[in-house]
C-alpha cells in the first residue's frame, strides 16, 4: 500500500521541521514480531506508517514529542493543555491486564483501540488507533479510568474517545519540540 499524497505532505512537513534529526523507520519484520507478540493484526495503512516515516531520533534516549494543536474540531478535554504536555509515541501495545485489553478490543461497535502512546504526566491517557474500522486513519486519545467506568456502567466507549489527529503523519506535523535522551529540539 502506497503513502497517499496528503500524508506524504505531513511526513514532508515534519521532516522539514526538524532539519538536524536522525528519522527512522520500522521494518517489516519487526512489524510482523511485534503483530505476534502483541497477538494483533494492526491495519495496513498503519504499517506503511511505520515502513515509512515512524519518528526521529531513534535510539537516543528516552524519546518523548510535544505537539502544537490537536485538530482544529478535536473535543478533547487535553485540547486547551496540549502544548504543554509530553507524549511517548510508538507501538505501546495492548494494556497488560485482560480486563482493559478486552474494554479497548470489544467495548464499542465502532472503536477497537489499539494504543500508540500516552501522555507522559498522565499515562492513564492514551493515543490509539482504530483497528474496528480498517480505513480509520485517525489518532484517538482516551482516558482508561473513562473507558473502564463506562464499561462498568454498560455505555459504549465512543462516548469518551476522542479524534485529536486525523492521521499519524497529521500527528508527526504538529509536533513542536521533540525531547530525545537529555536534549530537547524545538521544530523551526
Amino acid at each position: 500500500m502506497a503513502v497517499g499524497n496528503a500524508e506524504m505532505a505531513f511526513y514532508k512537513e515534519f521532516i522539514e521541521n526538524f532539519p538536524g534529526a536522525r528519522f527512522y523507520y520500522n521494518s517489516e519484520s519487526f512489524i510482523e514480531e511485534y503483530q505476534e507478540e502483541e497477538d494483533v493484526v494492526l491495519s495496513e495503512w498503519f504499517q506503511t506508517h511505520l515502513q515509512t516515516l515512524a519518528g526521529a531520533f531513534p535510539a537516543e534516549g528516552s524519546l518523548m514529542y510535544q505537539f502544537a494543536s490537536f485538530m482544529d474540531d478535536s473535543r478533547s478535554p487535553l485540547a486547551d493543555q496540549v502544548e504543554n504536555l509530553w507524549f511517548k509515541i510508538g507501538l505501546t501495545g495492548w494494556p497488560s491486564g485482560k480486563r482493559q485489553r478486552e474494554a479497548l478490543q470489544h467495548s464499542s461497535a465502532k472503536l477497537s483501540l489499539f494504543p500508540i502512546g500516552v501522555v507522559t504526566e498522565d499515562e492513564g491517557y492514551q493515543l490509539a488507533i482504530n483497528l474496528k474500522q480498517r480505513r480509520d486513519r485517525a489518532v484517538y486519545l482516551f482516558h482508561l479510568n473513562d473507558v473502564m467506568s463506562m464499561i462498568s456502567e454498560g455505555e459504549d466507549i465512543a462516548a469518551m474517545t476522542f479524534k485529536v489527529f486525523a492521521s499519524p503523519g497529521d500527528m508527526l506535523s504538529r509536533v513542536k519540540a521533540i525531547q530525545h535522551g537529555a536534549e530537547k529540539t524545538l521544530a523551526k
